[in-house]
C-alpha cells in the first residue's frame, strides 16, 4: 500500500507541479512499474532455482486463507466488501472526503472556497494509489502466491470500465466489479467449449460501458431541455 500510495502521489505531483495529465503519467508509470517487477523475479527476488522469472511460491501460513482449497475463493473476500463502505464514509461523511469531491466536480469552486486544489488532488491520487497495492497485495496472497512478469494481467485498465459502469460510486463498484468478475468467470468456461469464448468477454465488457456512456449522455441532455 505504501509503494502503491507513492506511485499515486507521483502522478499526482506531475499533474500539479508540471500540468502533466494523470492519464498519460498513469500509463507510462505503469511500463516504469512492469520493467521494475520484470528486474526483481529475474534478479533479487528471483526464485532459489534460478530456472524461471518468477519468486518462490509464499507458504500457506503466508498466504490468505482460502474457504476451499480447490477454488480461488478466499479470506480478502471481506476486504472486498468492506473497502467500499469505508471508501464511501471518507468520501461522503468527512470534510477531507468533500473536500475531494468538491475539487473534483469543480476545482474553480474548490479554490473559490479556499481548499488546497492540488494538496486535494495530489492526496486523491495517493489514495488510490494505495487502493492498488492493496488490491495487488491480495491478488499475491490470496490467488498467484508467487510474483512473474504476468502478474499484472491488466487489472488496472479493467479497473476504468468497472468503474465507469459504477458511475464512479464506491459502493455500486461492488455491483459493477460482480457483474464483470462474473463476465470473466463466464468466459474462461466458456473458453474450454469454443475458442471465442475469450473475445466474447472483451464485447460484453465494450457494450456495457458504451450502453452507460449512452444513457449518461442521454440523461444529461434531457436534463439540460427540462432546465431550459
Amino acid at each position: 500500500m505504501l509503494g502503491g500510495a507513492f506511485w499515486g502521489w507521483l502522478a499526482g505531483w506531475l499533474y500539479v507541479r508540471r500540468g502533466v495529465e494523470v492519464v498519460i503519467s498513469t500509463i507510462l508509470l505503469n511500463f516504469i512499474a512492469i520493467q521494475g517487477l520484470a528486474y526483481l523475479v529475474t534478479g533479487p527476488l528471483q526464485e532459489k532455482a534460478g530456472k524461471l522469472p518468477r519468486t518462490d511460491p509464499l507458504s500457506s501460513a503466508q498466504a490468505l486463507p482460502k474457504f476451499d482449497p480447490q477454488t480461488d475463493l478466499h479470506w480478502g473476500i471481506f476486504l472486498a466488501l468492506v473497502l467500499p463502505l469505508i471508501v464511501f464514509i471518507y468520501l461522503y461523511r468527512t470534510r477531507s472526503g468533500f473536500r475531494l469531491r468538491v475539487v473534483g466536480e469543480n476545482a474553480r469552486a474548490a479554490r473559490a472556497n479556499r481548499i488546497d486544489a492540488p494538496k486535494a488532488r495530489a492526496l486523491s491520487m495517493a489514495l488510490s494509489g494505495a487502493l492498488c497495492g492493496l488490491a495487488g497485495g491480495v491478488e499475491y496472497m490470496g490467488v498467484t502466491q508467487q510474483l512473474a512478469p504476468s502478474f499484472t494481467q491488466n487489472w488496472g485498465f479493467l479497473a476504468i470500465p468497472v468503474a465507469l459502469l459504477a458511475g464512479l460510486h464506491p459502493l455500486l463498484v461492488m455491483l459493477s466489479a460482480l457483474y464483470f468478475a462474473a463476465i470473466l468467470a463466464g468466459s474462461r468456461n466458456l473458453a474450454g467449449f469454443t475458442a471465442d469464448g475469450t473475445v466474447l468477454i472483451y464485447v460484453v465488457q465494450a457494450a456495457a460501458v458504451l450502453g452507460f456512456v449512452g444513457l449518461k449522455a442521454w440523461s444529461d441532455r434531457r436534463r439540460v431541455v427540462v432546465e431550459a
